[in-house]
């Protein structure tokens, strides 16, 4: 298991799992719901995975929380200061099986997910990244003026920035092909460079 074919959230210093992958897991039947456990050898490198990057998270926020205070601010007292606790690899609670808007394969998630997810049923994180990129093809396509007068503006100031550039050497005009060109040629930026050397 990978976190992409899984939905999993961060919620009050938590991993909480939203869907699982079918064939993954084994059913417990309890008195008002089922739970479903993910199985520990598919599991383990997800847990793994994840522990990981709470350790990443908490690292980052600590030396934010350093820095914040080393600078003399307030520092709110629920800013993260222990690690995410690890996942756990189960589903508790209304468990149904659903259908992936986006790929189509069938999956185990929560009721509660179906109104969480946006604009539909998702079974993992990378049918979300799919979904997203998908909607943004579609937007561009519906809206190609729009997109044309993003890229017109976007090569206009682009194009401003590398206008009337002059080589910092030998002082010819530079037709740029980026914002950052010092000198018109290697000639000219070698030379530059040993003239700084010899006047320290």
């Amino acid at each position: 298991m990978r976190s992409d074919e899984v939905v999993v959230a961060e919620w009050r210093e938590h991993w909480v799992l939203m869907t699982m992958p079918i064939g993954t897991y084994r059913i417990s039947r309890r008195r008002w719901n089922i739970e479903a456990i993910g199985e520990p050898a598919l599991w383990q490198p997800l847990i793994d995975e994840l522990a990981a990057e709470a350790d990443r998270i908490l690292k980052q926020h600590n030396a934010w929380r350093e820095e914040a205070l080393a600078a003399g601010y307030r520092v709110p007292k629920g800013l993260l200061q222990q690690a995410l606790e690890p996942l756990d690899p189960r589903l508790d609670g209304d468990v149904r099986e659903y259908i992936c808007t986006q790929c189509g394969e069938p999956y185990l998630g929560l009721e509660y997910h179906r109104a969480k997810r946006l604009a539909g049923r998702l079974c993992s994180r990378e049918c979300e990244r799919k979904r997203a990129l998908g909607q943004q093809r579609e937007w561009r396509a519906a809206h190609p003026e729009a997109l044309a007068r993003s890229n017109a503006s976007r090569t206009w100031k682009r194009a401003s920035a590398r206008a009337g550039r002059n080589c910092e050497h030998c002082g010819t005009p530079i037709e740029a092909a980026r914002s950052t060109r010092r000198f018109c040629s290697s000639l000219c930026r070698i030379r530059a460079y040993h003239h700084r050397s010899a006047n320290g």
